[in-house]
């Protein structure tokens, strides 16, 4: 497939933080910007947010992992529940 150069310009810390977003998602940032073309050229239009896509920050991230192997284990999970009232004396009862 041939290809071609497109200089842009950006904030260095937009670039890097972009490159490190791509990284975690496993593809290259040339892979993000070629799709965002492809997605322009395709749909004839651009889609601009008010509001970012939530991102967990670092910490977040690593007890999410956690709470994903924890749960894949089958630790700290709560019984199930017939009714709601069950559901409710099983959370009383924690507080005790």
């Amino acid at each position: 497939m041939k290809t071609a150069t497109i200089l842009i310009k950006t904030e260095p810390r937009l670039k890097q933080q972009a490159q490190k977003l791509a990284e975690q998602c496993g593809v290259s940032l040339s892979a993000v910007l070629s799709r965002s073309l492809q997605l322009f050229v395709d749909n004839r239009s651009i889609t601009f947010s008010a509001e970012p896509e939530l991102v967990p920050n670092a910490k977040t991230a690593r007890a999410l992992r956690r709470q994903i192997i924890e749960a894949r284990a089958g630790k700290n999970m709560s019984p199930t529940f017939n009714t709601s009232e069950d559901a409710i004396a099983y959370l009383k009862g924690l507080c005790k």
